[in-house]
């Protein structure tokens, strides 16, 4: 009991000494600060020991006058000024809006359409300016198109031409040799062929891929068998390319078409009729 009684008082001593230790500390700083204070700003004293704080009122009362007369008298400044600068500007645009030409042309670039815009022209006609170009670009594509198309037919056209030429060509060769197999060879076994083979061209115009054997009879006056062992020993003997089916009808072939046909065969190997028929009528001319 009086261990604590005794720690009780230590420690309330110490407190005491704590803070009366503290309160010395401030008044010293404090009483430091304010002696430098003096030391700095003498001039805030003055006689008899009283500040000049009172007349800090007063100097700031006349600075504010005297700047705001400092700015009354700016603004008239500035507002004379305007007049001159107005008066000048005046006279300026006259002069100026003399020498401004009446139309002036700002040119850009819109999707590859250059457009004229006129100053003081509203959107409305710009608009409708830009849709007038825009139309007229599209009539100058079309027609350029037009154009290409022609030549291209144009170009087809004589493709064209220089194929039926090379045709005549051909059959004017294929006539000669036809002309040649219904010769004068046989003139001494049978006197209707010899004659006949002189009128034979209107025969072979029409004989140039297909031949009707009772047409070729009786254009050269021979009898329809006659006419077909004609034709079998031309075949036979090398002079005439081509084929003879029951029905009495000669099928001129030439050789290159014979080749093409036979390649066909041999690259397929087993093939059917149809496809046969089918690859030969691709393969052989009949017109």
């Amino acid at each position: 009991m009086n261990t604590d009684v005794i720690l009780l008082i230590i420690a309330v001593a110490g407190l005491l000494v704590t803070f009366a230790t503290t309160l010395y500390l401030v008044g010293y700083f404090r009483s430091a600060s304010s002696s430098s204070v003096e030391e700095k700003d003498p001039r805030q004293a003055v006689a008899g020991g009283v500040p000049r704080n009172n007349n800090r009122g007063g100097l700031r009362a006349l600075r504010h006058r005297r700047q705001g007369a400092a700015v009354v008298n700016e603004n008239a400044e500035h507002r004379a000024q305007a007049v001159e600068v107005h008066d000048g500007a005046d006279n300026d645009v006259e002069e100026a809006t003399r020498y401004i030409p009446p139309i002036c042309h700002l040119h850009r670039h819109v999707d590859n359409i250059i457009v004229d815009r006129v100053v003081g022209t509203s959107r409305k006609a710009m608009q409708k300016e830009l849709k007038r170009q825009e139309r007229e670009q599209l009539r100058k594509a079309h027609r350029k198109r037009m154009e290409a198309a022609d030549a291209d037919d144009a170009a087809r056209e004589a493709d064209l031409e220089a194929m039926r030429l090379r045709q005549e060509a051909e059959d004017q060769v294929e006539f000669d040799k036809w002309r040649a197999l219904i010769s004068v060879e046989d003139a001494g076994t049978d006197a209707d062929v010899v004659d006949g083979s002189v009128d034979g061209s209107n025969l072979l115009m029409q004989a140039h891929k297909v031949v009707v054997l009772e047409d070729v009879a009786a254009e050269f006056g021979l009898r329809t068998e006659d006419a077909r062992d004609r034709v079998a020993a031309l075949v036979a003997s090398g002079r005439l390319s081509g084929l003879l089916d029951d029905r009495g009808k000669f099928v001129s072939i030439s050789d290159h078409e014979m080749n093409a046909v036979a390649t066909y065969i041999r690259t397929q190997g087993r093939l059917t009729l149809h496809d046969l028929g089918r690859e030969c009528n691709r393969l052989v001319r009949f017109d």
